[in-house]
């Protein structure tokens, strides 16, 4: 598949084109500057595609298994967001643009941050007051093996919240003092470090603390009268905690890319996902976990415990009846 000359026009500013243009910000932050003050994203997003291209031949060279298959033309062609998009030439349905949902696609990135705004707002719209918290912090390992182990520890502390949409991702740094904090300091310095994001947006969370290391935080009080007139706001805070890691799209060399290939690679073979997304839970906001009806695994196990149980018992009084009838 060749690559599309897409024609792009602008569009008006949403909620969720709000959130999905800050959660892109920091792959071109002057751009989007001018973008955001021109209310034009045009510019900005032709170049993301651009610098998206460029990656996806760069990993394609670098062994990416995904990329050896028709999805290569699918990515290099993913439909943009935050603008129109229209193929150059095309006649009927001929061409069609298709996401390719490759998990380190900007523009499907984007969406699916759209789609957090949105499940966000029919959530709290349910609720007469809410208490809402946007957390995000980064990791720094040594192999990508302890990244995830730490990142689902992180989650699994994060999901037992009413109300919790989570995402993580991964990426590579080359200095991993740079980062802060590590996950501990390495004895042996490499040039690259693993690293992963755990991002979270809790509503009426049950505590207030904030994530280990957080590298943001924001927390919003706000009734239900003020929703659509703060929407905006949130949204904006919504693609801020869950924005792109910019430095996953600008890899300096070989040497990386290679690297990045492997840990995709590694990453699908182990059936490890790239990022993992809950929904919003909507039960009313005083429940917590606790609370909640068991799951049907806990009911079974329960029913399939008191079955045995009955059975055991039944099995003990025939017994006993078969003794006292063989005395007889």
């Amino acid at each position: 598949m060749t690559d599309f000359k897409i024609i792009m026009t602008p569009q008006n500013p949403t909620p969720q084109r709000v959130a999905a243009a800050f959660s892109l910000k920091e792959l071109a932050p002057r751009k989007f500057a001018t973008a955001l003050r021109e209310k034009n994203f045009v510019p900005f997003i032709e170049g993301v595609q651009r610098n998206w291209r460029n990656w996806l031949s760069t990993m394609k060279k670098a062994g990416y298994d995904a990329l050896d298959s028709k999805k290569f033309g699918y990515a290099r062609n993913c439909p943009p967001v935050l603008v129109s998009s229209a193929v150059d030439g095309a006649v009927g349905p001929n061409v069609r643009l298709v996401p390719c949902r490759l998990p380190a696609c900007p523009f499907c990135h984007a969406r699916s941050v759209m789609k957090v705004q949105k499940s966000l707002a029919a959530a709290i719209s349910n609720f007469e007051e809410c208490d809402i918290k946007f957390d995000s912090c980064d990791r720094a390992a040594t192999s990508l093996l302890s990244c995830v182990e730490s990142l689902d520890s992180l989650w699994d502390d994060q999901s037992t919240d009413v109300g919790s949409i989570s995402k993580r991702v991964f990426w590579f740094e080359d200095d991993a003092d740079d980062v802060s904090p590590p996950l501990a300091p390495s004895p042996t310095p490499t040039l690259l470090s693993y690293m992963g994001r755990l991002s979270c947006i809790q509503i009426n969370p049950t505590w207030r603390a904030q994530l280990p290391y957080s590298r943001f935080y924001f927390a919003y009080d706000m009734k239900k009268e003020s929703l659509n007139a703060e929407m905006g706001v949130i949204a904006k805070y919504i693609g801020i905690t869950f924005s792109y890691p910019s430095r996953l799209l600008y890899l300096l060399g070989d040497t990386e890319a290679l690297s990045f290939a492997h840990m995709l690679n590694m990453l699908h073979k182990n059936k490890q996902r790239f990022y993992r997304t809950t929904g919003v839970c909507r039960q009313n906001h005083t429940a917590v976990r606790e609370d909640k009806a068991a799951t049907w695994r806990e009911n079974f196990s329960k029913q399939l415990d008191t079955i045995l149980s009955e059975l055991s018992d039944i099995k003990e009084v025939l017994q006993r009846y078969k003794g006292n009838n063989d005395g007889i």
